[in-house]
Formats: structure tokens, C-alpha cells, sequence
């Protein structure tokens, strides 16, 4: 293989985009690949890269946030213009990025080897319960299922996934790479810095840092704030669902909270260091999904509590120093941090979670799983 082109629907500017991307990317080019990337303009990739890769930004429009079905014809549309453009650098390869299904429906091959990396199953999340979303779901499976067929590999993030894809899809076992999500290497090395103890206080802070969206519904965390005046409460970050979610605590007029908006990574190992307890979760209709950010708590070697079910829970399974609840359960959450804070747990530090993200999920080697199936085919 010559050179290869991978496509993104996502700009680099969103940091999952450009954490999942920048380790392929690296692994690619140390067998001297050549390297195009196609995908929306914004963001950039680090220094190291930009010299090596071809990166063609297209200016797009905005996309709309409204109208299910008008939001599906313009994903779709943007998702032929982003794979035309890629078709026109006669690579020898091609590798779609998923968590945009329409790139996957759309795509038409034009390399002589072709894989999709899916992040997210993100046809799944659409409601049974409304007629046009259930509706759409059966045909976006259809369309799914036949599609996968064009693409050599398929990697995944998850076992769900693999299950899923394997059975659901029935690609064969031997054609789907494990591709875990995780951190970064210098990411993991600046969070090795944040304070292995917290510091000596009677009040605890409780951090949540990502993506403030409706799948993580921090409307939870705002109601265990109003009931547990004692604790200190931080939400680091930004997402479509933060403006709702700051009301929320703006109209509980509560003097726990504090939200930062959307910060630099630069700056993000500072609110590790000053957290005691680490909060994430996922709603139930987004079970299936890994939260790329429970890597990073982890790596922080702080105390953390996850609202979720299923596919995160069987990976925390194998990590200490976490509580699991149910999610969007505000009373289990408080009755957790209680639990947490009359065990004196948020005081202690976590050496092996480090050394086990350390071993299984930085993302540079996992990174390797996948590239070097696709040198081997």
C-alpha cells in the first residue's frame, strides 16, 4: 500500500475526532505511508503531522439543529461532497471514520483496499418510539448492513460494537480489528503530574470534565448538588446540552456549582489536580457506548463515580477505585457520594488504574492493532 485517505465528518477542532485520528495517523507513517485526510474545516492537527499529512479542510455549512429529516439530507449531502473529494486522490486505500453513519451509507469505493473505523453505532440511539426516528432506524440498518460488506476491515471500539457488528451485520470475526478508545501518550504522561493524594480538606469537589450533551444528562448532577449543599460541584467543558443544564442551577440558585465552559487540554490537568471525586455518565439509551473520558479519569488515578450500564461497566469491572450507579438516579448518586465521603475513599489514589491504562488503552500503541492488519492484507 502506497498511500491511503482517511475521511472524517467531523473538523479537527473536536477533540474525539482528532484524539482517535492523530495515533493512526502516526502509525501510519512510521511504515511511510502516504497520508491524506479529508474532513470539514477547523482545528489542526500537532506539529509533528502537519508536514506529512495532505489535510484538505472543506468549508462546509453549518449544520442545522433542527428537523430530524432535514438534518439527515444534509449529513448525507455533506457526507457524498467529503467522499468525492476523497475519491479524487486516487489512494490505494481508504479509511471512513464512523461516528457519522451517513459516511458509511454513502460510500462507493474508489481505492483497492477500503476499511471503516465505527466509534458508534449511532443509527441504535434513535427513539423505537417515535414513527419517522423508527422508521429511519429500519432503513439505516438496511443500509448499514449492506454497505459494511465493501470495506477489508472493520475495527470497533467496544465489544458491543464487535458483537454487534459480527451478528447484527455479519461481517466475519476475521475482518473486525479491536481498536479501543483511550489516551494519548503525552496526555497520560501530563496527567501522570496531577497530585497521587488529595490534599487535606473538609470539602470535597466533585468534577465532571468532557462533553456537556444530552447523553450525558448532567441535569443529575444538578439535583444531587441542590441536595448536598456540603460538597463542592464543577462541570468543565461545553456541549449542546450545557445551556440547559447551567439554568438549571442558575434557577436552584446554587452556590455549589460552578461551570467553566470549554477549556484548553493545556489547562484541564489543573481541575484533576483540584478534584477529589471524577463524575461521568451516560443515559440508558446510550448503554452500549464506552465513554472515551472514563480513560482520562482513570489515567488521573482519582476516585470516580459512573452512572451507566453495560459495555462501560464491563470494562470499569477490571479497574478499582470507582463506584458504579445507575444512571440519571440522583438519589443513588447522592447516597454514592455520601458512601464516598464516610469511607474516606476520595483521600486515596489509584496506582493501579494508571498502571492498567498504561498497559491496555494509550492510544498510540492500540493504534498499531489496526494498522497492522491493514499492512498485512
Amino acid at each position: 500500500m502506497r498511500s491511503i485517505t482517511i475521511v472524517s465528518s467531523y473538523p479537527l477542532s473536536e477533540p474525539v475526532v482528532k484524539n482517535r485520528l492523530e495515533p493512526i495517523i502516526r502509525s501510519f507513517r512510521a511504515h511511510d505511508i502516504k497520508i491524506n485526510l479529508v474532513c470539514p474545516q477547523g482545528g489542526s492537527l500537532c506539529s509533528d503531522l502537519e508536514s506529512y499529512v495532505n489535510y484538505i479542510g472543506l468549508r462546509l455549512p453549518s449544520r442545522p439543529t433542527r428537523g430530524f429529516i432535514i438534518r439527515a439530507f444534509f449529513e448525507y449531502k455533506i457526507a457524498k461532497r467529503l467522499l468525492k473529494t476523497a475519491g479524487r486522490l486516487g489512494s490505494s486505500a481508504t479509511l471512513v471514520t464512523v461516528p457519522s453513519m451517513f459516511l458509511l451509507m454513502a460510500f462507493v469505493s474508489k481505492s483497492d483496499q477500503n476499511y471503516v473505523d465505527i466509534r458508534d453505532l449511532t443509527w441504535e440511539y434513535l427513539s423505537d418510539r417515535r414513527f419517522v426516528a423508527g422508521l429511519a432506524k429500519k432503513f439505516f440498518r438496511m443500509r448499514v448492513r449492506a454497505k459494511i460488506k465493501k470495506f477489508d476491515l472493520v475495527s470497533v471500539t467496544n465489544q458491543t460494537e464487535k458483537e454487534y457488528v459480527t451478528s447484527r451485520l455479519e461481517v466475519g470475526a476475521q475482518k473486525v480489528v479491536y481498536l479501543p478508545n483511550g489516551i494519548g501518550l503525552s496526555q497520560f504522561d501530563m496527567l501522570g503530574a496531577v497530585p497521587s493524594a488529595s490534599k487535606l480538606t473538609d470539602i470535597i469537589k466533585v468534577y465532571y470534565i468532557g462533553n456537556v450533551g444530552l447523553a450525558q444528562d448532567l441535569s443529575t448532577l444538578v439535583a444531587a448538588a441542590q441536595k448536598l449543599p456540603h460538597f463542592q460541584f464543577f462541570v468543565v467543558g461545553e456541549g449542546t446540552d450545557f445551556v440547559r443544564v447551567r439554568d438549571q442551577a442558575i434557577s436552584a440558585k446554587l452556590q455549589n456549582m460552578t461551570f467553566t465552559g470549554r477549556v484548553s487540554w493545556e489547562d484541564v490537568p489543573a481541575y484533576y489536580a483540584d478534584a477529589d471525586i471524577l463524575y461521568a455518565q451516560l443515559t440508558s439509551d446510550y448503554s452500549g457506548a464506552m465513554p472515551s473520558k472514563l480513560y482520562e479519569y482513570l489515567a488521573s488515578g482519582k476516585y470516580i463515580i459512573y452512572g451507566g450500564e453495560k459495555q462501560a461497566i464491563s470494562v470499569l469491572k477490571d479497574f478499582d477505585h470507582n463506584l458504579v450507579v445507575p444512571p440519571s438516579d440522583s438519589p443513588a448518586l447522592v447516597d454514592a457520594l455520601l458512601e464516598v465521603e464516610k469511607s474516606g475513599a476520595w483521600r486515596d489514589f489509584s496506582k493501579n488504574n494508571r498502571e492498567l491504562i498504561s498497559k491496555l488503552y494509550i492510544r498510540e500503541h492500540t493504534a498499531m492493532n489496526l494498522v497492522n492488519r491493514v499492512i498485512d492484507l
